[in-house]
């Protein structure tokens, strides 16, 4: 297997700062991307710049679904906001969640909550119901990095020490073994799903998943990967202590540092591009 190191081209890179609360809307200075960190969470603009929308919400996962935002910014409810970051609702976490670290959106009625502790995904509606518990084969030592992606229909789930890819169907919640990573020599932290590929990212590198012919490299970044978006032929990589994000030509392996100056990055979403406009 091919391990390789990419090229680190530096662009022009905003040492990031701004208002707070809403911005003014969308248009040609639309944020490129919304990145978690442990201030808040930010909009950043394809100069660089940015503006925080909420502070003082260290969500660890981060979602666009139809159009809106989803945080966890605090231990019992997610927060739903636009894309401009105006509030629009709140799901409330059931008593029945002990824990929950990271979560993802399976669709507009239905969330998929993360429990570390327990080795347990829990699925609730958006009025804060729970729906079914997933328990997942136990990990041994201590708690391990567990976050999915919804792929097609399917929810994806990463489970850092069992060093595995498990495919949950939800609406039978029924699971079982899609991959194992334990062939990457290292850690893996993150995973995403675009165009039919798989994607995850760890230690310091960045892989692409295939599932008849293993996981080639794509990237190696100096740094823990804490976040990972693929959108085209482009990967978005958070280097978490650095507070950094990279921007990654997955045809050539280049990456170029799109971000800087970030309070840590716990996760990142690609804002959807507006239409183009005819004439």
């Amino acid at each position: 297997m091919k391990w390789l190191r990419v090229t680190i081209i530096l662009g022009s890179v905003g040492m990031l700062a701004g208002c707070l609360g809403p911005w003014n809307g969308p248009g040609p200075s639309s944020p490129e991307l919304y990145v978690a960190t442990g201030a808040g969470l930010v909009a950043i603009f394809p100069s660089g710049t940015s503006h925080t929308l909420i502070a003082g919400c260290p969500s660890h996962s981060l979602h666009i679904h139809e159009g809106e935002l989803y945080a966890k910014c605090s231990t019992d409810s997610i927060q739903v906001l636009d894309l401009e970051g105006n509030y629009i609702r709140s799901i409330s976490v059931p008593d029945q969640v002990p824990f929950f670290l990271n979560f993802a959106v399976v669709d507009r009625d239905k969330l998929a909550l993360f429990d570390n502790r327990a080795d347990a995904i829990y699925f609730i509606d958006a009025s804060g119901n729970l729906l079914a518990t997933v328990t997942l084969p136990p990990s041994p030592g201590s708690y391990q990095a567990l976050n999915g992606v919804m792929a097609e229909e399917k929810l994806v789930v990463l489970d850092s020490v069992l060093e595995r890819l498990f495919l949950i169907d939800p609406q039978i919640y029924q699971i079982f073994t899609l991959f194992n990573l334990s062939i990457i020599p290292e850690i893996m932290l993150v995973v995403d799903y675009a165009d039919g590929e798989y994607y995850v990212a760890g230690d310091y590198g960045v892989y692409r998943v295939d599932i008849r012919e293993g996981v080639p490299q794509i990237a190696s970044l100096d740094g823990r990967i804490t976040a990972l978006k693929v959108q085209e032929e482009r990967a978005y990589v958070g280097v978490h202590l650095a507070g950094e994000i990279y921007s990654v030509d997955l045809s050539s392996s280049e990456a170029q540092l799109f971000a800087s100056g970030l309070d840590g990055v716990l996760d990142l979403e690609v804002a959807p591009q507006p239409p183009e406009e005819t004439e």
